[in-house]
């Protein structure tokens, strides 16, 4: 448990990087252009999926990305996600009815979750939507309107917390990630304002109700970096660690989460050999 480098000492950039709220949310405004472009040339672009590039975007570019980055860089994708982009400006404008998430979406939260990622690839199957940018406009078009009605009626990102289905696969395969975001629990205990979880003057806390202090694996936390911008106490660290962690520790526990990642990887696999049969 002791084996880890904590990535903020070691590369002092990576903290100022987070430390900045500006440099994210340049991210975010390139990942809004993109995905905003993906989806007009799916509604407008040709129908031809050989002359329409926003298939490659979505599912050879940006899906693949996603994949890989599980294992290297936690749920960070997570944190730069342009799905709950609007939600967010709703809410900056005061147009949210920042309302609290009810209990039965913490308690039922994995099988709504679950439920909604079995419907989509249920509908990417039978209509083929690799091949079909109209498709994979809707679908993105979909999502993007779920995180935002979810943005528009609780406070914060509940969307991201509760119902997203690609963040709850990632969460899952997250728990086998080189690097982790965690609280130095030391420091958080002489914390009695808690700014990561509240926020504090014009900043919003963190987005998903955790704050650093409650951080205890890679399933929930964005790695957005709210908490190490606004923690007085510089508690959150940025740790490179062995990727089995997580269930050494847990001894068996969330155990499903470690079976998850085989599975997804050997579905992708069959599906590589049979796409490449069939040329």
């Amino acid at each position: 448990e002791e084996a880890r480098i904590d990535l903020f000492d070691a590369i002092p950039a990576i903290k100022r990087f987070y430390q900045n709220r500006r440099n994210l949310r340049l991210v975010r405004i390139f990942g809004d252009i993109t995905f905003s472009l993906i989806i007009l040339m799916g509604l407008f672009g040709p129908h031809d999926p050989s002359r329409n590039v926003s298939l490659f975007l979505a599912w050879g570019i940006w899906w693949v990305s996603i994949v890989l980055s599980w294992f290297f860089l936690g749920k960070s994708w997570c944190g730069i996600c342009p799905f709950p982009g609007v939600g967010r400006i709703f809410q900056s404008l005061g147009l949210s009815l920042r309302r609290e998430p009810p209990a039965f979406l913490a308690k039922y939260r994995n099988q709504l979750a679950l439920a909604l990622f079995a419907f989509i690839i249920w509908v990417e199957s039978i209509t083929n939507m690799k091949t079909w940018p109209l498709g994979t406009a809707l679908l993105l078009l979909g999502i993007l309107f779920g995180a935002t009605v979810m943005g528009f009626l609780y406070n914060g990102q509940s969307w991201c917390r509760y119902l997203c289905p690609m963040g709850r696969m990632i969460g899952a395969a997250a728990t086998l990630s080189m690097i982790e975001l965690r609280p130095d629990l030391n420091k958080c205990k002489t914390c009695r304002t808690f700014t990561c979880k509240k926020g504090v003057g014009g900043s919003t806390g963190c987005p998903v109700y955790l704050g650093a202090f409650n951080i205890r694996n890679n399933i929930d936390c964005l790695m957005c970096g709210h908490c190490v911008a606004l923690c007085d106490k510089d508690g959150p660290r940025l740790q490179l660690r062995n990727p089995f962690v997580e269930l050494i520790i847990n001894k068996g526990r969330n155990i499903t989460c470690s079976y998850i990642i085989p599975f997804l990887m050997g579905s992708q696999l069959a599906r590589f050999f049979q796409r490449s049969s069939e040329f």
